[in-house]
């Protein structure tokens, strides 16, 4: 169990499949884990973790996508996730939306366009940066990302799942890991009745052990116009 943690964290790597290759994206403050899989055509498939995770969630669709399909693919973990480096504790919590947004755009701001693959908070950065016009991509795709008329009706939801989960955060000093402390809280989260506690515990082991806040909580309310995401799509209608 990760738990939680005020410090930077130097975990070692999670061992990978044969067939994913781990490389890493320079970067001014440090370098970004960027997991690969596949030949090098066609358009590739670049995925976006969501809150909690690094680019290893997304391990079962990069083995089905480069060997089922052919298809080349890149997850990429952001800071302070997976074995990206880590800007420390205080840094990560209050990144706001418009560095968020510089950050990211640092490492989807490349020549080759691909189809975007977002999920959950980053789902809905990554439609913040195309609403912005830095980067543009061939295809979008959103799974469980945050919509454009905001996420705050989620955060509502957990209240309802975890009567206690503002009063744990104010015991764990405002920690953002604080609603995942523990394996029964990522399970109620994230799994069914029915989901084995040792698959939960395995899939808690790759999350991290804090989180960003200022710049999720930037999409608690209304933050694009989905038009302006559409112009930066360059196979929208085709």
């Amino acid at each position: 169990m990760p738990g939680i943690s005020f410090f930077k964290q130097n975990n070692p790597p999670i061992p990978l499949p044969d067939t994913i290759t781990r490389s890493y994206i320079p970067g001014p403050a440090g370098p970004l884990e960027l997991l690969y899989a596949g030949p090098r055509t066609p358009t590739p498939l670049f995925f976006c973790h969501g809150g909690c995770g690094s680019a290893l969630v997304w391990l079962a669709f990069l083995e089905f996508f480069s060997q089922n399909r052919n298809i080349p693919c890149y997850a990429v973990s952001a800071r302070g996730r997976g074995q990206s480096w880590d800007p420390g504790y205080l840094r990560l919590y209050f990144t706001r939306i418009r560095e968020a947004e510089k950050r990211e755009g640092e490492v989807n701001g490349v020549d080759t366009e691909v189809a975007l693959v977002g999920h959950s908070s980053v789902g809905g950065l990554s439609r913040f940066l195309l609403a912005d016009g830095d980067v543009r991509v061939r295809g979008l795709a959103l799974l469980g990302a945050v919509p454009g008329t905001g996420s705050g009706p989620a955060y509502y939801n957990w209240f309802w799942i975890d009567p206690w989960m503002y009063v744990r955060m104010l015991f764990h000093l405002g920690h953002p890991m604080s609603l995942l402390s523990s394996t029964r809280l990522v399970k109620r989260a994230f799994s069914c009745d029915d989901f084995p506690m040792e698959r939960v515990a395995e899939f808690e082991a790759q999350m991290p052990a804090s989180e960003s806040m200022l710049w999720p909580w930037g999409m608690a309310l209304p933050f694009l116009k989905t038009a302006n995401v559409l112009t930066r799509i360059t196979r929208w209608g085709t």
